[in-house]
Parts: structure tokens; C-alpha cells; sequence
């Protein structure tokens, strides 16, 4: 299957235009994007230098915001393929883009990451966006991430990743019920189905992520060091060196 076959855009549409409403329905994200913060601010700390972050699949901006309020001594390059979401970070984070700490890019992650140098970033983060990805696509992304990263690099991956059996079972039915408790009483019939489709897709067997088949990948990739640092319910945050 070629490249162009595998890239896909799955928030086009009220899925992206509503996108702060549906995510109501996933409060614990915060948390795993708190701990994400804190760790990249005490890797950081040990950098003498500025240190140049990749986020991957940037989306409305919300971790952006957190790492530039946060942070100090970075530059962040943001990417995300949706229109939508690109137009929502720029307005959100138009002060850091004049003042040049934050660059933001339209484009397909793959088709980026082969134009761009080697061994170049100090970081690599992403807020929920790599189980969007085609398995095959997403395996090609993080072999063009692993060779972008510095010697010493760090990987920061919150995102959704199943576990197996009942649990993941449970964690899925929670998940399926807070949408349900939010978006019926929005009254968002319409915005429910499209979340709901889009979950449905997520557990496609081509596409979804499995805890142990994720560090199993990483570390056939090269990094080291592969570890869930944290879960709630069905997402987790995963952190690797290079």
C-alpha cells in the first residue's frame, strides 16, 4: 500500500469543529498531559542549550499552551494535518508564534519527517494523536522519528493504548458512557454519532494500539528504555530515550 494511501483526516468535519466538547467527556486527559509537561520541564533542565521540540498532531493547541507556559528555553514545531485544527492553534497561540518560541506547520507527519534533517530534535511529544494512525503508517512514523531525535532524545507518547481482556472491555464502556453523559445532554445527537463512529474505528484491528504489541515496537525500532509511566483508564502516557 503507498504512503499517500495511509494518510487519512479524521477530525474534518463537526468531529474537529466541536472538539472541546466531545473532549469534555475525557477529563482525565489533563493529567496525563500534566505529567507529560513535568517530565519534559525535568528532562529539560539538564539541556545547556535550547532544546527544539516536536509535537506531533498538534491539534486545538492545548498541550502546546502548556509546554510554552511552562518551559523555558524551547522552541516547538508543531504539526497537524487538519485545516480546522491549525486555523484553532494559531489563533489560540498567536503571541508564541510572534515571538518565535513556536512554529506551526499544515502537513502530513510522514511527508515532514522525510524532508527533515537527522538527529535534530531534543524532544518529541504528542497529546492523543499516534492511535489516529494506520499500524502501518504509524510504525513508518516513529522509524522517521527515532532517526530525528538527538542521542539522549526523549519520546513523550500520551495517547490511547488498549490494554487486553475484560480491562480493556471496562475502560472502553467508561469512556462510551461519559459521552453519552455529555453529549446527550448537549443535545448533540449528531456530534455523539460521529464521536462514537470514530471510536469504533480506533479499535479496528489495522489501527489500534495494545500496550504490550506498543513497547514491543518502540524498543524493535531502537529506543530504549520504553515505559508506561502512567494509565487512566484507557489511555496511558509511554516515554522512551534514543
Amino acid at each position: 500500500m503507498e504512503n499517500n494511501q495511509l494518510i487519512e483526516r479524521r477530525f474534518d468535519g463537526k468531529i474537529g469543529d466541536d472538539y472541546s466538547l466531545w473532549q469534555s467527556a475525557r477529563p482525565h486527559l489533563k493529567k496525563l498531559r500534566q505529567e507529560l509537561v513535568k517530565l519534559l520541564i525535568n528532562y529539560q533542565n539538564s539541556c545547556p542549550k535550547e532544546s527544539l521540540i516536536l509535537e506531533i498532531g498538534c491539534g486545538d493547541g492545548e498541550l502546546t499552551e502548556m509546554i510554552l507556559s511552562e518551559a523555558k528555553n524551547i522552541k516547538i514545531i508543531a504539526i497537524d494535518n487538519e485545516p480546522s485544527m491549525i486555523q484553532k492553534i494559531r489563533s489560540r497561540l498567536s503571541h508564541y508564534l510572534s515571538q518565535d518560541t513556536l512554529v506551526v506547520i499544515q502537513d502530513d507527519v510522514l511527508n515532514f519527517l522525510q524532508s527533515y534533517p537527522l538527529n535534530n530534535f531534543s524532544f518529541i511529544v504528542s497529546g492523543f494523536t499516534f492511535h489516529n494512525m494506520l499500524a502501518l503508517y504509524r510504525f513508518q512514523v516513529f522509524q522517521l522519528l527515532y532517526s530525528r531525535l538527538l542521542i539522549g532524545g526523549k519520546l513523550l507518547d500520551a495517547d490511547k493504548i488498549a490494554q487486553r481482556g475484560e480491562q480493556h472491555n471496562r475502560d472502553i464502556k467508561w469512556q462510551y458512557d461519559k459521552f453519552f453523559e455529555v453529549l446527550v445532554s448537549a443535545e448533540r445527537f449528531d456530534l455523539l454519532k460521529e464521536v462514537m463512529l470514530h471510536y469504533t474505528t480506533d479499535e479496528q484491528p489495522n489501527r489500534i494500539r495494545y500496550e504490550d504489541e506498543t513497547i514491543s515496537e518502540l524498543s524493535e525500532i531502537g529506543f530504549q528504555e520504553v515505559t508506561l509511566y502512567l494509565r487512566q483508564y484507557m489511555d496511558a502516557l509511554i516515554i522512551a530515550s534514543k
